[in-house]
């Protein structure tokens, strides 16, 4: 109280000479002075022995520290003579703050959403956490004390119903996911602040009902989750991409059949275990998934957006997997499927591997999913090394090799029906908006004209699907698929004007084939 004293009295004084400097202002007189000191101590004696002010403050809930900052607090209350348990008293009383809104009985559930994300951190903030253990680091911080004997005294109270809005929040997470993984990482999400509440309320009966309720809960997604596979790896891995020098058996795979090194010369798999059959998460409609190459964990993407086909027996498996760099064997019996529909994926991933510099690069993939409605699907990344050093001019000859695997197997589709002037139409509405592309051919692959509808029946257009064929600046030719419309107006009627309706996939063709 004396250090007190002294700022009180330099405060006064401050203002003495301030005023008389500029006059006018009366000058508070020795016992005004006493009165301010007086009052001061008293507020502050009647704030440390308050049980009620021994709560955490409006100002200070917003996150992390209890009671205005916690350490540098704690550091000037606590005076000098445990200066060695600081960092151990900010770790307490962020520990012990985390909880305000759950011991003094005023979490909604958007505060609930809040703790549920963040809970993960709280649960390592309170990881060595023990009533003991903080009444012994501050044991010259009697309020903090207090602070803590409150709070326990009121949670008999206050569990019941804030537990409750707890679980609720993380329940209805839950069941917003078609995913069991997903319900599976939400539950431990609440488990965990289960757990971190526990240190503080050893046994509490409310606690003990709800963990048991939780066990039975999760029991079920467990219980779904191991219908994708037998295998202990799998459910360890699930929505983590793994990569091989071959293609493995992911139903009795283990640690030792993946790795994350390679050169040149190897093949490469990629390998991702799902918590479900593919047709449960990926839409059955769209037959492939997309992946994207970085360098490194930067965005510097070398393979962008390119497409890797589904078969229908991929589909009933819970994993999926492909060759980032095939074998000689796999394009061979696979590659054909990929030239019969243009795709250029793996003319893409040999020709951007064989440029780059011939060293070691760390690279990493993305998979993308189309995921069936009520899932979200989020592969976690992996980094896999190539070494280059060698035989990376092969690569570049591979890709040069599937380029040309790729135009003998293009051909023009057939026709489904034959019209002339609307063939004509077609190719001028798309020469009116090419730059650099002379289309020489429209073939009409619909045999009849497809009634488009919206939701609730009413007719939009009328269209046929077709494929033109082009030739670029750059003297290379190409085919894609477009459709074309007349428009509704009515009375079963359609405008006179054939407008462009979607635009398909662009494949490269021998220019002698469209002549």
């Amino acid at each position: 109280m004396k250090i007190l004293h002294i700022s009180v009295f330099c405060f006064f004084s401050l203002l003495y000479s301030s005023f008389a400097q500029f006059g006018g202002f009366k000058v508070p007189s020795t016992k005004d002075v006493k009165k301010a000191v007086e009052k001061e101590v008293k507020e502050e004696a009647k704030e440390a022995t308050s049980p009620e002010s021994s709560e955490p403050e409006e100002g200070s809930r917003s996150g992390g520290g209890s009671r205005g900052g916690g350490g540098d607090r704690g550091s000037s209350r606590g005076g000098s003579g445990n200066n060695t348990n600081a960092p151990e008293k900010v770790e307490m009383r962020n520990a012990l703050g985390k909880y305000f809104k759950i011991f003094n009985g005023k979490m909604h559930s958007d505060d609930a959403h809040i703790m549920l994300g963040d809970s993960p951190r709280i649960e390592a903030a309170t990881a060595n956490f023990t009533v003991e253990k903080f009444k012994s680091i501050l044991a010259d911080e009697p309020r903090e004390i207090q602070t803590l004997e409150s709070y326990i005294q009121k949670a008999p109270t206050v569990y019941p119903d804030i537990l409750d809005i707890l679980s609720r929040e993380a329940y209805d997470q839950a069941e917003a996911t078609k995913s069991p993984a997903e319900k599976l990482a939400i539950y431990e999400k609440l488990r965990t602040l289960y757990r971190a509440l526990e240190r503080l309320t050893p046994g509490d009966p409310t606690l003990v009902a709800k963990n048991k309720e939780l066990d039975k809960i999760s029991g079920a997604a467990t219980k779904q989750m191991s219908g994708a596979s037998s295998n202990p790896f799998h459910l360890q891995n699930i929505n983590k991409i793994l990569y091989s020098n071959k293609a493995v058996n992911p139903e009795t795979a283990t640690a030792a059949d993946f790795k994350t090194s390679f050169t040149a010369g190897e093949p490469l798999y990629a390998t991702l275990f799902l918590d479900n059959k593919l047709s449960k998460i990926h839409v059955d409609w769209e037959k492939f998934i997309r992946i994207q190459m970085y360098k490194g964990k930067a965005n510097d993407i070398i393979v962008i957006d390119r497409k890797i086909l589904l078969t229908p027996e991929m589909y009933q498996k819970s994993y999926i997997q492909f060759p980032i760099i095939p074998d000689k064997e796999w394009l061979q019996n696979n590659y054909d499927a990929y030239a019969e529909k243009g795709l250029n994926t793996y003319i893409m991933i040999f020709d951007a591997l064989g440029k780059l510099t011939p060293i070691r690069h760390d690279l990493r993939m993305d998979i993308r999913l189309t995921p069936v409605e009520g899932t979200n699907y989020s592969a976690k990344e992996a980094m896999f090394s190539i070494d280059l050093g060698e035989g990376a001019e092969v690569l570049q000859d591979v890709a040069a090799s599937l380029s040309s695997a790729n135009l003998s197997k293009v051909n023009l589709p057939k026709a489904g029906m034959s019209n002339a002037s609307m063939e004509k139409a077609m190719i001028k509405i798309m020469q009116d908006k090419a730059s650099v592309q002379d289309y020489k051919k429209a073939i009409i692959t619909s045999s009849g004209w497809t009634i488009e509808k919206n939701e609730l029946g009413i007719i939009l257009n009328k269209y046929v699907s077709a494929t033109l064929a082009s030739k670029n600046e750059d003297g290379k030719c190409y085919i894609q698929n477009f459709t074309f419309k007349y428009d509704y107006i009515g009375g079963g009627n359609y405008t006179n004007t054939l407008t462009l309706g979607s635009v398909g996939n662009k494949v490269e063709i021998e220019c002698d084939k469209i002549k």
